[in-house]
């Protein structure tokens, strides 16, 4: 993490938490949600504010298995949950350590075809890496929406 100026920090917290508004505005609460630490600052005369400390922005993919009719209905599909945590210097920071952090981690698989849940879990190192290859190629600027641009290219691509 690198040391950040009073106006930096705040500057950080500001775009963070627009960034936030903007990612909420566009998806639905089922679909992105956040989760907050929030931590108080005192900011001289203007008294205390609340503003987080440690954001992460959670995504659900759904990943239909509409592909394979023979072997499982239509309203099967893997669900994924793609965590991505935003450093205390993100996103003003140009360091690769300002980069959002991501996260993959299975939520639910159909059990039969055991082959179904295996194929999803082999995927997740995959999906991972592609994220956070995205993630620091944006290092800098809000990457949010790039991240999540980036995981739902390659669900319908892989």
């Amino acid at each position: 993490m690198t040391n950040l100026s009073r106006e930096e920090q705040q500057e950080a917290r500001e775009r963070r938490m627009a960034e936030v508004e903007v990612i909420e505005s566009a998806y639905s609460p089922d679909e992105v949600w956040t989760k907050n630490t929030f931590v108080c600052y005192s900011e001289g005369d203007v008294g205390l504010e609340y503003s987080p400390d440690l954001c992460q922005m959670i995504r659900l993919l759904d990943l239909p298995l509409s592909i394979l009719p023979e072997i499982c209905d239509e309203t099967s599909s893997v669900k994924l949950e793609l965590t991505l945590t935003m450093p205390n210097d993100y996103p003003v920071s140009e360091s690769n350590d300002a980069a959002l952090s991501t996260e993959v981690s299975l939520v639910s698989a159909p059990s039969n075809p055991q082959f179904v849940r295996k194929a999803a879990l082999n995927a997740i190192p995959k999906l991972k890496k592609i994220c956070q290859k995205e993630a620091i190629s944006t290092v800098g600027s809000e990457s949010v929406m790039s991240v999540l641009n980036c995981a739902e290219n390659w669900i319908h691509s892989e």
